[in-house]
C-alpha cells in the first residue's frame, strides 16, 4: 500500500492540489486495489470499492513521467475484464474529472448528470452497465 499512496499523493495532492484530508477518506481498507510496475518501479494504481449492487472505481492514477504510454487503459481494461468473472457482476460507476471522460468513454463508461465539484475539480459521474 506504500506504493499505491506514493502514486496517489504524487497525483492528488501535489499536482492537483487536493486536500490531503480528501484523498486519505478512511475507504481504502474496504477496497480492493490495483498496482502496475513499469522496470521494477510502480507506475499507476487504481482502487475499486463495492457499494451496494455497484462497483466504483476511484483514485485512478498514473505517475506523471509515465502518461501517454497507454498504461492507464491497460489497468483500466485489466480492472474491467478481472471484474466480468465475478459472480455477481453489477454495473461499474466512477467519478470522471472532466479532462478524462473521453478516456472513459473509449472504455464503455456514458456521462450522466452535470458536472460536479469533488475535491475541488469537475467531475462528472459515469457508468458502465453490467
Amino acid at each position: 500500500m506504500d506504493n499505491v499512496f506514493a502514486i496517489r499523493r504524487a497525483v492528488f495532492i501535489h499536482e492537483q492540489g487536493v486536500d490531503e484530508a480528501e484523498e486519505v477518506d478512511g475507504l481504502d481498507p474496504l477496497s480492493s486495489h490495483y498496482l502496475v510496475w513499469f522496470d521494477g518501479e510502480p507506475v499507476a494504481t487504481l482502487r475499486l470499492r463495492r457499494i451496494g449492487n455497484v462497483c466504483k472505481i476511484e483514485r485512478m492514477a498514473v505517475s506523471r513521467s509515465f502518461r501517454r504510454r497507454g498504461i492507464g487503459r491497460a489497468l483500466l481494461d485489466h480492472v474491467l475484464a478481472d471484474f466480468r468473472y465475478e459472480p455477481s457482476r453489477a454495473a461499474v460507476i466512477l467519478h470522471a474529472q472532466e479532462h478524462a471522460i473521453a478516456f472513459y468513454e473509449k472504455a464503455g463508461f456514458k456521462a450522466e448528470g452535470e458536472t460536479f465539484d469533488e475535491a475541488g475539480i469537475r467531475h462528472r459521474r459515469m457508468l458502465r452497465p453490467a
